[in-house]
C-alpha cells in the first residue's frame, strides 16, 4: 500500500515539475488552484494516520497478566 502511495506521489510531483518548467521557460507566474493544492497536500506522509502492523509483545504480556489475575480471582482454591 505504501509503495502504491509513493508511486502516485511520484507521478503527481513529476507533473508539477513539468508545469513549473513550462512556467519558468515562459516567464509567467505559477498559479495553483485549490484542487491542485489539496492534491499536493494529500501526498504528505501523515504517519499518524497509519496504524502499526505489528502488535507489541508488551500488550500480550499485559493481557496475559490480567487474565491470570482474573482467573485467580474466580477460580476456587485447589484442595490440598
Amino acid at each position: 500500500m505504501e509503495n502504491e502511495r509513493l508511486k502516485q506521489a511520484n507521478k503527481v510531483l513529476e507533473e508539477q515539475m513539468v508545469m513549473l518548467e513550462r512556467t519558468a521557460s515562459g516567464g509567467g507566474t505559477l498559479s495553483l488552484s485549490a484542487a491542485e493544492i489539496e492534491r499536493l497536500k494529500s501526498l504528505a506522509d501523515d504517519r499518524a494516520s497509519f496504524k502499526p502492523l505489528v502488535i507489541p509483545k508488551s500488550r500480550f504480556d499485559d493481557l496475559d497478566d490480567r487474565l491470570d489475575m482474573v482467573q485467580q480471582t474466580i477460580q476456587p482454591p485447589s484442595p490440598r
